[in-house]
């Protein structure tokens, strides 16, 4: 993907006339490139992402109550800079899963197995 300017560059060029190949001569891109680029519009802009998930979404109402919010309908996101609550959270998180492993061995259950 070229940016935004060259990608304007080359519908600019194509108006003054000049030939696909000369275009992408100047701008140093493809000739398919730039026949991409006049044909579709939308071609150069980025297209929105959906969220991703965070390790942390499984545990948010964990996080929100170490961090003494209760879900109160405060945002998280505030939080989340504080960098001792977080480090707090991670702790409690790590071991409860060591807690967990120990468990499921004692048990006679294969460490990765949900207790």
């Amino acid at each position: 993907m070229v940016g935004v300017e060259a990608a304007l560059e080359i519908r600019v060029l194509h108006r003054h006339g000049k030939s696909t190949r000369e275009i992408a001569r100047e701008t140093g891109v493809a000739r398919n490139t730039v026949r991409r680029y006049l044909r579709d519009e939308a071609a150069a802009r980025y297209k929105p992402r959906p969220p991703r998930s965070t390790k942390l979404d499984p545990f948010q109402g964990l996080r929100r109550r170490a961090v003494g919010l209760g879900g109160a309908g405060v945002d998280t996101g505030e939080c989340a800079s504080d960098g001792a609550a977080r480090a707090r959270l991670l702790r409690r998180l790590h071991d409860a899963q060591a807690v967990r492993r120990v468990a499921a061995v004692a048990t006679g259950g294969r460490a990765g197995d949900p207790v």
